[in-house]
């Protein structure tokens, strides 16, 4: 049995959930479970134990309850898991300098073979274009984009499970988009810097045709587990 760790940390619309999703479809002989950190706030925010703007708290009480529920949310995957080879995909973590602790505990305490960090390198311009297209279910959170041909809806407005699409609230407002893609890359150089010192660092352009970019994930995975 091999437990196995990856990190993927992009700019928001560079194509890493698409990477992710099509690593899963390429590498079948793994368990793979995928902790979105994004998600997790969401969750958090709909619970109330966050405030609706996470900014108004400190990065350490935010990171303190992520990393509760993130540990709960590992731990009950392995009991479960038994004895099968995994992948625990950790998307968009650590993000900032300040998780970088959190994320050793994480490899210390599940005892995981760390395979590092991918990043998806994509023009800003390019970014803000994708986001402007981005649509997301209402129901199955299957995401679209209308800028990217291979990512268009099958039916204008409609998701392949019938439910209608909709903007996320983050891509509604072009200031507020390009502002989350600005904070990304002030930060972006720690990061990068933290995982390129570790030499556990996959740079790819994010540009590329998506089946070749999770072919290059798949390989470098398998130099490393």
């Amino acid at each position: 049995m091999s437990r196995n760790c990856i990190s993927f940390v992009s700019a928001p619309a560079s194509g890493k959930g698409t990477a992710i999703k099509n690593m899963e479809e390429l590498m079948k002989g793994f368990d793979i479970k995928t902790i979105a950190i994004g998600g997790y706030i969401r969750t958090l925010k709909k619970e109330d134990k966050i405030p609706q703007d996470h900014r108004e708290i400190s990065k350490e009480e935010l990171n303190k309850f992520i990393f509760e529920r993130v540990s709960q949310d590992i731990n009950e995957y392995y009991e479960a898991l038994g004895e099968r080879d995994s992948i625990l995909v950790l998307d968009s973590f650590p993000l900032y300098p300040s998780q970088f602790a959190m994320y050793e505990d994480i490899l210390k305490e599940f005892n995981l073979n760390e395979l590092g960090c991918v990043t998806l390198e994509v023009d800003k311009d390019v970014l803000v274009e994708r986001q402007k297209g981005r649509l997301i279910c209402s129901s199955c959170d299957n995401i679209y984009n209308t800028a990217i041909e291979s990512k268009m809806p099958p039916e204008e407005g409609i998701c392949e499970c019938g439910a209608e699409l909709e903007k996320r609230k983050d891509d509604k407002d072009l200031e507020v988009m390009i502002g989350r893609i600005e904070s990304y890359y002030k930060k972006d150089k720690v990061i990068m810097d933290y995982f390129e010192g570790k030499k556990k660092l996959l740079r790819i352009d994010g540009n590329d045709d998506e089946m070749f970019i999770a072919k290059e994930i798949v390989s470098y995975v398998n130099k490393n587990i």
